[in-house]
C-alpha cells in the first residue's frame, strides 16, 4: 500500500497544493511552523476520517475559506484507490471513495492505513486514559472494519443513557432503561474483547521491543485494564450486571461510571508506573515500543504494511531508538518531516523525494540534486 498523490484545498494554510508521491522515503523540510505537520495531517485524515490532533473540522478550513477538499489517490495490491473529503461549516463532511458517496465513517475507515510518530507520543505514557483509549481505537478502527462502527453505537447509546439519567426516574423515557444498558453490554463486550486481544499481541510485541532498546535493562509489561474485570467469556453479562448495579449511583451522579469508556491501559517500566515513576527516557521508549506494536499489529491482521508518517521525530531519539525506528523503513513508504535533511540518520541515497516547505507553499527542494 502506498499514497500516490495528495491534492489540498484550504487545507489549513494551504490554499491549493499537490504532491506526488514515490513508493519509498519522501521528506519535507523546511523550518517550524511552516506546515509540515498539516501536511502529515491530512494524509492522518484520508486515512482516519479525523485528525490525529483531535482538531474540531471547522479549524482544519483554510480562514476565511467556506470549505475545505483533501483528495487522495493510493494504491493497494496493485489497484488504485481514489478518496475525496470535503469539509464545510456547521455542515456533515461529505467523503468519496472511488467516486461513491460514503454515507458513514465507519464504512470507510480502513481502507487506507497509516502509523503516525511524532514527539506527542509520549503523551499515551504520561496523558489520561483516554489518551491511551484513544490510541487502541484509532488502531483497532484502521484494522477491523467494523469496530469502529461498534465505537459509535456504543458511544451513542451511552449519550441517550446519560441523558435519561440526568432526567432522572420521573422521566416519561425511563422505561427505556434497560434497553439502553443491554445495548450498552451488548456493544461494549465486542469493545473491550477486541482491546483486550490487541493489548495482549501488540504488548507482547511492545515489551520485546522495549527489552531491545534498552539492551535487556529495563522491561515493559503493558496489560489491558479494563473499567470492568471478568472472564472474557463472560464478558456482555458481566457488563450488564455492573452497569445495573451501579445505576443508583449514575443517578446521584447523572452520568453512566461503568463501561469501556473508562478503560485503560496499565503500563510498568520495570515493574512500576510508568507514567510516575519512568525517567524521560524510558517514557520515550515505552512510548516508540508501542507505536511499532502497533504497525506490527497492523501488518499481521491486514498483510499490508502501513503509510508511516514520521513528524520530525529523530531529534527526539538517541541512537538505539532511532535504528529501532529505522527497521520499519524498509518495507514501507514513509514520508517523514524535518527541519534539516542532513541531520537525518538516513542514507540519503535512498531518499527518493524532497520538498521544502514555507508559509504553506511546498515546492521541490531546490538543494536536492547537490544534497544526493
Amino acid at each position: 500500500m502506498y499514497l500516490k498523490t495528495i491534492d489540498l484545498t484550504n487545507y489549513r494554510g494551504y490554499e491549493r497544493t499537490h504532491l506526488d508521491f514515490p513508493d519509498g522515503i519522501t521528506v519535507i523540510s523546511g523550518k517550524n511552523a511552516q506546515g509540515k505537520t498539516n501536511l502529515l495531517e491530512s494524509v492522518f485524515f484520508c486515512c482516519s476520517g479525523k485528525s490525529h490532533r483531535n482538531a474540531k473540522e471547522d479549524e482544519i478550513i483554510l480562514f476565511g475559506a467556506e470549505y475545505s477538499i483533501l483528495k487522495a489517490v493510493f494504491e493497494r495490491n496493485h489497484v488504485a484507490h481514489d478518496v475525496e473529503i470535503t469539509l464545510q461549516r456547521e455542515k456533515r463532511k461529505k467523503i468519496l471513495f472511488d467516486g461513491a458517496r460514503i454515507s458513514r465513517t465507519s464504512e470507510f475507515v480502513g481502507q487506507m492505513k497509516s502509523v503516525l510518530f511524532s514527539p506527542d507520543n509520549i503523551l499515551i505514557v504520561k496523558d489520561s486514559p483516554a489518551r491511551r483509549r484513544n490510541y487502541m481505537d484509532v488502531a483497532l478502527s484502521q484494522v477491523f472494519r467494523g469496530y469502529l462502527k461498534l465505537l459509535i453505537d456504543y458511544n451513542k447509546t451511552l449519550a441517550m443513557r446519560n441523558a435519561l439519567l440526568k432526567e432522572g426516574p420521573g422521566h416519561s423515557g425511563w422505561k427505556t432503561m434497560d434497553v439502553f444498558e443491554s445495548q450498552l453490554a451488548h456493544y461494549g463486550a465486542r469493545i473491550m474483547a477486541a482491546r483486550r486481544n490487541f493489548c495482549e499481541e501488540a504488548g507482547k510485541e511492545a515489551e520485546t521491543i522495549q527489552n531491545r532498546i534498552s539492551g535487556g535493562e529495563d522491561t515493559l509489561t503493558v496489560t489491558y485494564s479494563p473499567n470492568v474485570e471478568s472472564d472474557a467469556t463472560e464478558e456482555e453479562n458481566r457488563l450488564l450486571e455492573e452497569i445495573g448495579r451501579n445505576r443508583e449511583k449514575d443517578i446521584f451522579r447523572r452520568t453512566t461510571t461503568v463501561g469501556p469508556h473508562r478503560d485503560d491501559i496499565l503500563l510498568l517500566v520495570n515493574g512500576k508506573d510508568a507514567k510516575s515513576y519512568a525517567s524521560q527516557g524510558q517514557q520515550r521508549t515505552a512510548a516508540l515500543s508501542i507505536k511499532m506494536a502497533e504497525l506490527s499489529f497492523m501488518r499481521k491482521y491486514t498483510g499490508e504494511n502501513p503509510i508511516l508518517l514520521l513528524d520530525d521525530v529523530f531529534g527526539e531519539l538517541d541512537a538505539k531508538r532511532r535504528q529501532q525506528l529505522l527497521t520499519a523503513v524498509d518495507d514501507c513508504q514513509v514520508i517523514l518531516t524535518c527541519t534539516n535533511i542532513d541531520s537525518l540518520p538516513i542514507d540519503q541515497r535512498r531518499i527518493q523525494a524532497q520538498f521544502d516547505v514555507e508559509n504553506g507553499v511546498i515546492s521541490p527542494a531546490r538543494n536536492r540534486q547537490k544534497t544526493l
